[in-house]
């Protein structure tokens, strides 16, 4: 009893150890190994017990401390589940490839042993310190609303309903954040081949998909703001709706921002991706000081969309110029009309109350079928959406 307020100050701490094992476990080995389904699981791992295990320690009496030790422990479970599928991976995959090859156990470790000594620990160190602080960096840019709205109008309760509209407008940044992590390896592996025109084809696809999954869910979450802040948090917390509706496009151009970045370092060039990191950070921190004091809340919602924005567009524009590739303009054309007419019908029709999921649901239907009437959606988009789901089509 007499522990348990030093270790509710101070046992959140081992959320940091924990999840930072968790996360070198799974957005680095997992993703950099290219295991992105068993990625995904460990990070479903992640969230579920996060949830489970949160409810059953606060059910059983432990109460704050309870859901402490639930973040601590969720994210170690999926880091263990991690470690055994790598080391499985890397049994299987590497070092009885490399035996079969050298067919003689002791040249294969005379090999591995000049292999790890010929290793240029520099080489990693110069990859990865521009790429921790263009991730800090971002972290920066998406907490400086927060931070800005905190200390220019020095509300807590302003403060906690820009907290709430923020947390909301994640949504569409959570789905995606992955796609970043993903597209760095395979731009780096086509790059080391040479292959510039998988390089292609991977910055199509993944900007293609990306503006066909976030353009709609983005819009639905907008129109239907006050709604969705009702029924998450309360009635309460209404003045939140309107920064909601336009952060929730802030999220979605500044995901697209970090993987168009991710273009950057998988050709090696890491430093530019961060001084593209910086540009957003300073933005957001200019914009957030001279809105917020005119428009409150919102013009910190307002900065936060700026922000990201221009980011993205001066971003897209070097990249056109360096790959001489970004999106079919067709596909463009064909996702942001359809996307329009959604928000058009969304604006001014939607069900009352909490059937307003049910509009939603119909309005992603509609989508769904002004890109089939378009011809926007492919037989190989159909077999990936197959493929992903194991289903075996007749």
């Amino acid at each position: 009893e007499n522990y348990s307020p030093i270790l509710r100050k101070h046992g959140s701490s081992f959320v940091t150890l924990t999840f930072g094992l968790y996360a070198i476990a799974t957005k680095g080995f997992l993703n950099g190994i290219r295991l992105f389904r068993h990625q995904a699981i460990a990070e479903m791992i992640h969230s579920l017990l996060k949830v489970v295990l949160v409810f059953i320690f606060v059910y059983l009496g432990f109460g704050i401390l309870g859901a402490i030790f639930a973040y601590v422990l969720a994210p170690l479970v999926a880091f263990v589940f991690a470690s055994i599928i790598i080391k499985r991976h890397l049994s299987k995959k590497r070092i009885s490839k490399d035996i079969s090859n050298n067919h003689d156990l002791s040249k294969f470790q005379k090999n591995e042993s000049k292999t790890i000594n010929s290793f240029d620990k520099w080489t990693l160190i110069k990859f990865s310190l521009p790429i921790t602080f263009f991730y800090l960096l971002i972290t920066l840019t998406t907490e400086m609303g927060i931070l800005s709205v905190k200390s220019i109008l020095m509300s807590n309760t302003l403060t906690g309903f820009y907290t709430s509209a923020v947390t909301l407008s994640r949504v569409t940044y959570s789905l995606f954040a992955a796609l970043p992590m993903t597209m760095l390896p395979s731009i780096s592996a086509a790059f080391a081949k040479r292959d510039f025109s998988l390089i292609k084809k991977y910055i199509n696809q993944s900007m293609r998909y990306s503006m066909i999954i976030l353009f709609p869910l983005t819009i639905v979450i907008s129109t239907n703001a006050k709604q969705i802040i009702s029924l998450i948090y309360s009635s309460q917390f209404i003045e939140a709706a309107a920064s909601l509706s336009i952060l929730v496009f802030g999220f979605t151009f500044l995901v697209i921002f970090m993987t168009q970045c991710s273009f950057l370092q998988g050709i090696n060039k890491p430093n530019l991706a961060m001084l593209f990191a910086f540009l957003a950070a300073g933005l957001a921190w200019l914009l957030n000081i001279t809105l917020i004091p005119k428009y409150g809340m919102f013009g910190a919602a307002i900065a936060m969309t700026l922000t990201a924005l221009l980011s993205l567009i001066i971003i897209s524009v070097y990249v056109y110029h360096k790959f001489k590739t970004l999106i079919n303009f067709g596909s463009f054309l064909n996702i942001t009309i359809a996307s329009l007419i959604i928000y058009l019908v969304s604006l001014y029709w939607k069900l009352p109350g909490n059937y307003f999921m049910v509009s939603i649901f119909l309005l992603l239907i509609l989508y769904l079928l002004l890109l089939v009437a378009f011809g926007e959606i492919k037989e190989e988009d159909k077999q990936l959406f197959f493929s992903i789901l194991r289903v075996n089509r007749k």
